[in-house]
């Protein structure tokens, strides 16, 4: 179960890395990002992109909020979309 604090108020949600990563992965194509360029921008290395993306690893929230900053989205960004990729 993870933790978030947004706008203030601590959130629980359940959430595996799988639906981050797939989240994460959606928002950087509708925003024409490569994950090249997404490793560039969050510094991070590419493979841990590619990991990220397909389920190989489980992100830190420290992770999640350096992808989020590269994307110029907010945390909860990505957690919508998770809410949204679960329906």
């Amino acid at each position: 179960m993870e933790m978030f604090l947004i706008l203030g108020m601590e959130v629980q949600l359940q959430i595996s890395s799988m639906q981050i990563g797939k989240a994460i992965k959606d928002i950087r194509k509708e925003k024409g990002i490569s994950q090249n360029k997404l490793s560039q921008l969050a510094k991070l290395n590419r493979g841990y992109v590619y990991k990220l993306e397909n389920d190989q690893i489980s992100p830190s929230l420290d992770m999640v909020e350096r992808v989020a900053a590269a994307l110029q989205i907010k945390v909860s960004d990505i957690i919508v979309k998770v809410e949204y990729l679960q329906e």
